[in-house]
């Protein structure tokens, strides 16, 4: 993931959102977080507990191969839950 922080913006995506998701990830792991007392966004925690489930020895998660087809497969299904999830809130 290189540069999302300053791609997000240049394709109409808005810029506090564009942030916000920059720092979630860019905070994901606890050797990104600054010094002090940190509180993570719910964005940033979604981000850090995926992060710790997927974990693995020596961080080899982060340079892990995936198959294009299977990250497609695997952004499309967090979409449709993400989606049921705000249509649900939307409803109620």
């Amino acid at each position: 993931m290189k540069n999302e922080h300053n791609s997000l913006p240049n394709h109409d995506e808005d810029k506090q959102a564009a942030k916000e998701i920059a720092h979630a990830v860019l905070f994901h792991t606890e050797s990104a977080l600054p010094q002090g007392s940190f509180v993570r966004s719910p964005l940033q925690e979604v981000v850090h507990l995926a992060d710790e489930r997927d974990k693995q020895p020596g961080d080899a998660h982060h340079y892990r191969d995936m198959d294009k087809q299977e990250e497609l497969r695997l952004i499309r299904n967090i979409d449709a839950q993400l989606d049921e999830i705000f249509q649900e809130q939307m409803t109620s």
